[in-house]
């Protein structure tokens, strides 16, 4: 049961927006600018470039405080487990007399998908989907510590490669080169007093490769390199044996979809020249607004911009969790723990922010090629706790049918965002199970829309509105943004 706050007057749920008077001499300004199409587009280069300075400032602001996002953004889950193994030895002893089927690396333990996986890791494995992985760093540490390279011998490689983290972006950067598996997590495991670091990703099951398929490999890491977005961390390149035709050592699988390279202890990705390459990739649905000389150097800039990036975007999701924080909080919410769902995602930065602040999940929906960017680019940034479902939003959509059957999403956060004047007030929200929504308006919306739109809402989803605030973040004028509590449903 939700206890809510009396819902506000409809002018108290958007009482700072634009007042009238404001919002019809700026129309009469654009209307008369637009008759001299060269002033028009000076004023807007202008006023673009003020916002970007204001955007640019805040980012400032976040840097100086210490708020700057970080490259990998979600928050590291502790779970315990019934293992009592104090080394790696007697780790992959104890996995198999629990049952399991280990597959040893040099540095790893890899538990696939399988029968009996959770009497040996615990609530861990029901915390993820079941056609996930669990590959178990044999160099016990946690997370925050921990390297991949479990021999005491390659020191200065694991120096050179960094800590799990950045070889986890790099297992994620090898699937947006559509040449590794999805990466979803790192965990931290409990063994007893002993800390175990986990990878957690898509499952690959796949035929072992020709000759063929071996140089086909070589020739797409070659290109990465001549792109200047991959070097290779060992001196020897392609003659070791984590390279030898054509199986590459047990590393290289080909599956329907492609080849699959599932080792990632060998590559050192330039993550922010990989970033670039995703989204120009997916410039034609990510970008928004004119080609304007103030931004990108006269190309459209992106709708959301990136967490903790300076590509400018016309919203800026840091900035914008802020304000959002703010109003959360003011309604005693929090989001840790939470399943947040993100009607009209887009790229799905608001999705990775919520992230940062521990969400256990993210669900995301919007058009089929949006929703494809957004995959791409979420386990990137260290939020692949996510799933993306693409499709047309409209009054026929049953949201409830991509929630997963695996996930406790109960009292969820349903985010909806500049999207009502997109998609209208689906009903199939109100079956999704959140029990917090967070409303966004237009740009310079008026109060009365806001009022009507908080009232279709409190009739359709059966929810009551909380609090709410006046925001403005990235390139964007003011917004009224309002928390919305589901009505008791007993």
């Amino acid at each position: 049961m939700v206890t809510l706050a009396p819902s506000p007057t409809p002018s108290a749920a958007s009482k700072r927006t634009v007042p009238p008077t404001a919002r019809w001499a700026r129309r009469q300004l654009v209307r008369q600018l637009k008759r001299v199409p060269p002033l028009h587009r000076a004023a807007k280069e202008l006023l673009v470039g003020a916002k970007l300075l204001r955007s640019r400032f805040r980012q400032a602001q976040r840097r100086l405080r210490g708020q700057a996002a970080p490259a990998w953004l979600q928050t590291t889950s502790i779970f315990q487990t019934p293992l009592r193994a104090m080394d790696a030895d007697a780790l992959h002893a104890e996995l198999q007399q629990r049952g399991v089927t280990v597959q040893e690396g040099r540095h790893t333990l890899y538990l696939a998908p399988q029968e009996g996986l959770a009497n040996a890791l615990g609530l861990v494995v029901a915390a993820y989907p079941p056609t996930c992985g669990f590959k178990l760093l044999k160099r016990f540490a946690a997370p925050a510590q921990a390297r991949y390279l479990h021999e005491t011998d390659a020191l200065g490689e694991a120096a050179l490669l960094g800590g799990i983290h950045e070889q986890a972006l790099a297992t994620a950067a090898l699937a947006a080169m559509d040449l590794g598996p999805r990466l979803v997590d790192v965990v931290h495991l409990r063994a007893g007093d002993v800390d175990i670091t986990a990878l957690v990703l898509e499952h690959i099951d796949g035929r072992s490769p020709t000759l063929q398929d071996h140089e086909q490999l070589l020739a797409a890491l070659d290109q990465l390199q001549a792109d200047a977005l991959m070097t290779l961390a060992n001196p020897s390149g392609y003659e070791c044996g984590d390279f030898a035709a054509p199986g590459c050592n047990g590393n290289l699988l080909v599956t329907d979809d492609g080849l699959r390279y599932v080792d990632p202890q060998l590559f050192l990705f330039d993550m922010n020249a990989v970033i670039g390459t995703v989204v120009e990739r997916h410039r034609e649905v990510l970008h928004f607004g004119d080609r304007l000389g103030v931004v990108s150097q006269g190309k459209g800039f992106l709708y959301q911009g990136l967490p903790g990036r300076g590509d400018p975007g016309r919203r800026d999701p840091d900035d914008r969790w802020g304000h959002l924080d703010a109003l959360l909080a003011a309604g005693g919410v929090t989001l840790r723990d939470r399943v947040v769902m993100d009607v009209c995602c887009n790229a799905g930065m608001m999705m990775a922010g919520a992230l940062q602040r521990g969400a256990q999940w993210a669900l995301g929906w919007d058009l089929p090629a949006v929703a494809s960017a957004a995959r791409e680019l979420l386990p990137l940034l260290g939020a692949g706790r996510s799933t993306v479902t693409g499709g047309s939003i409209d009054d026929s959509v049953r949201f409830i049918d991509n929630v997963p059957p695996w996930l406790d999403a109960q009292d969820g956060v349903c985010l909806f965002l500049a999207a009502w004047h997109h998609v209208g007030f689906p009903p199939g929200i109100a079956d999704l199970p959140w029990e917090w929504l967070v409303y966004e308006g237009r740009e310079h919306e008026e109060a009365e829309i806001t009022a009507a739109n908080v009232a279709t809402m409190e009739q359709r989803w059966e929810c009551r509105a909380v609090t709410s605030q006046v925001i403005t973040d990235g390139l964007c004028g003011p917004r009224p943004v309002v928390l919305l509590g589901r009505v008791d449903r007993h």
